[in-house]
């Protein structure tokens, strides 16, 4: 990552925020988004510290880091989610609120496929399997 940073053009600026360390009878049963969540959210009040502290044009946070975003705003700094994934994916994500609403049971019990704009029509069982056992 550190590599990736520095090869950055010269006006983009970085930062890293002190290392979060979870304890390991804390988070042994806890699959590894929950543990990333928890170690986000052990990073905000730094961040907001570094985010008060320094002047930032944008700032751009990946998936699991929306809860930051609120930080963002806060104090006024253009916020941008970097969504690294297909199509298919992008589009479930920007659709699963309206399934939520029109849907009664679980996405993988689902009789037929799912249609998504723009996507071939697809089972909920080829899903990930958080999204896949959520409703």
């Amino acid at each position: 990552m550190k590599a990736v940073l520095q090869s950055l053009p010269t006006a983009i600026d970085h930062v890293f925020l002190p290392l979060v360390i979870l304890d390991e009878e804390e988070i042994k049963d806890l699959k590894f988004e929950v543990q990333t969540i928890l170690t986000l959210t052990r990073s905000l009040p730094p961040l907001r510290d570094v985010l008060k502290s320094t002047q930032f044009s944008a700032f751009v946070v990946d998936p699991f880091g929306i809860d930051a975003l609120d930080i963002a705003k806060e104090l006024k700094i253009s916020p941008y989610i970097f969504f690294h994934t297909n199509a298919f994916t992008l589009s479930l994500v920007f659709h699963l609120p309206k399934l939520d609403e029109t849907v009664s049971c679980h996405y993988r019990d689902l009789p037929e496929p799912l249609k998504l704009p723009g996507c071939i029509y697809s089972r909920p069982r080829s899903y990930g399997t958080s999204s896949r056992s959520n409703k």
